[in-house]
């Protein structure tokens, strides 16, 4: 399918693409926020590595695209274009009826008795990292929440719990997401040409190290009498033996690879943004930890969805026409790369006051639930599969941090958000200063959380 060169009458940033690229980069929250004033709920930008995007950020429009049928809008197809890091096999980058079975069959892994067993895995890991911190001195939290995640997905991909397997496959993973590996995004600062390739023979190495680590998990796990266990391993091996046909190693990999890359980095950045907030408002931070001493789940479930809604992790969800479309009132041919911005869904939220200040109260009661326009893991048949699972996580890990420590700002600048792939993450990644709390409760119970929040 050919891909447009441009977007019918829809307002386009006049900006050469790679300062496109390098202004989305550096403020991906301030820009998108710059350019939607400028030229509205819909508009297009130009990347190097994929040309024109259409970026939505009007409520129902973004509904619109998201709950459109997947034969016209495809999910994977897109995903492929904006993030070819992940192999062509994974469920992210399937549509149609390839991707609803394998949806179907990983399902359980993420869902249901997994979760709890899960949060108590959650909880246990962040216990152990949060023993390891230093008083009185700046730590950046980010690196340790993506420790942290990443241990809790290596049990719910792989079904393992070796911290030397789960370092080094950690240390692989992140290799990818060095600056060779924006090669394979659509971030990439260049498109075509002999630079693009050579950085992309550079992360499939990287990716080969990858492989390296998985292969004897997966031959270990292949020869496993009785299989037992709902990671997402088990049940790919589950599905080879009730089916008789075996899943290729790349194709394994790939499936493997992806959801540890983006289920890991994803709700990381989601509890970065957590503390990164909590360190500024020891108010709030104190009555996160009443509430969670107390068990009171109400406020920190409150807490999550503001992050979430404040900083939703991912900056796009992304959907390819497969035929022309109706949106914001433009006529939208097929091959067209739409992006769905959850952070301007949420600042066009009519319901929310002040959609810049970070307030978790204004998740408490029955006034709002979020609703259909709180989109943080996209939304329709391609809403994330591991989206239960990334509140689980958050739930259990702010538990255990605001039971055992008190966290101040490194510094008195509000850090701003950088992007990582398609993730948005604090720029000096999430500086706090720790002290430990007198008698911390050591529990993976759900608690609190703030009252009237932060200012941004």
């Amino acid at each position: 399918m050919g891909r447009p060169q441009s977007i019918g009458r829809v307002p386009a940033v006049r900006l050469p693409a790679l300062i496109q690229d390098v202004l989305l980069w550096y403020d991906p929250v301030g820009q998108l926020r710059r350019w939607a004033r400028r030229h509205g709920d819909a508009f297009t930008v130009r990347l190097p590595a994929v040309g024109p995007i259409l970026v939505l950020g009007d409520p129902s429009t973004a509904r619109q695209a998201l709950l459109s049928d997947p034969r016209a809008a495809e999910a994977g197809t897109a995903t492929g274009r904006v993030l070819p890091v992940l192999g062509p096999a994974c469920v992210l980058r399937q549509d149609g009826s390839a991707h609803q079975d394998r949806r179907r069959l990983l399902g359980p892994a993420f869902h249901g008795e997994s979760l709890e067993r899960l949060r108590t895995v959650a909880a246990e890991n962040a216990g152990r990292e949060i023993r390891t911190w230093a008083e009185g001195r700046p730590i950046a939290l980010l690196p340790r929440m993506q420790e942290v995640v990443f241990a809790t997905m290596a049990t719910a991909v792989l079904g393992i719990d070796d911290s030397e397997t789960v370092q080094r496959l950690h240390r692989a993973i992140t290799g990818m997401n060095g600056p060779s590996a924006l090669a394979r995004t659509w971030m990439s600062p260049v498109g075509d040409g002999a630079v693009r390739s050579w950085l992309s023979r550079r992360s499939r190495r990287r990716q080969s190290r990858v492989d390296a680590i998985l292969a004897p998990i997966i031959d270990a796990r292949r020869s496993a009498e009785p299989l037992g266990g709902s990671d997402v391993l088990s049940l790919l091996i589950g599905h080879e033996r009730d089916s008789g046909s075996r899943i290729g190693q790349e194709a394994m990999n790939d499936e493997l690879t992806a959801l540890l890359l983006a289920g890991y980095e994803t709700t990381a950045a989601a509890l970065g943004w957590a503390l990164e907030r909590l360190a500024r408002d020891p108010g709030a931070a104190r009555l996160l930890a009443g509430s969670v001493d107390g068990q009171d789940s109400r406020h920190l479930d409150a807490l999550v969805r503001e992050v979430l809604r404040w900083r939703p992790p991912v900056l796009d969800a992304v959907r390819e026409l497969t035929t022309p479309m109706e949106l914001a009132g433009f006529r939208v041919p097929a091959g067209t790369l739409v992006v769905v911005a959850p952070l301007l869904v949420h600042d066009n939220d009519g319901r929310v006051d002040a959609p810049d200040a970070f307030r978790p109260d204004r998740f408490l009661g029955a006034r709002h639930r979020g609703g259909r326009n709180w989109v943080p893991f996209g939304g329709g048949r391609r809403h994330c599969l591991g989206a239960e699972l990334a509140a689980v996580q958050m739930e259990a890990v702010l538990t255990e941090v605001v039971s055992a420590v008190t966290l101040s700002p490194a510094s008195p600048c509000v850090e701003t958000a950088r992007l990582l792939g398609t993730v948005l993450v604090p720029s000096r990644g999430s500086a706090a200063v720790i002290r430990r709390r007198r008698a911390p409760m050591h529990t993976a119970a759900r608690g609190g959380g703030p009252g009237q929040g932060s200012p941004p």
